[in-house]
């Protein structure tokens, strides 16, 4: 396991980063879809227009959270 001359913190380091880079743009494009207005075209026959945005209403704390942080 222990090999002399790897570069084992860099790879290490490197994981983490990367990690948070991964979870970071998820959570970014979470956000943008939980922000959206209209409805997704898979529900576009089923659900109408207000019914979509009564169920945004509930949702509206959700969308704040990542902006104002976990409360």
């Amino acid at each position: 396991m222990d090999r002399p001359g790897f570069p084992w913190k860099t790879l290490i380091i490197g994981f983490g980063v990367s990690q948070y880079l991964l979870e970071t743009w998820l959570s970014v494009r979470q956000h943008r879809k939980l922000c959206e207005d209209k409805v997704p075209k898979a529900l576009e026959g089923v659900v109408s227009k207000q019914d979509h945005d009564k169920a945004q209403v509930g949702r509206y704390s959700l969308r704040m959270k990542p902006r104002l942080g976990a409360q």
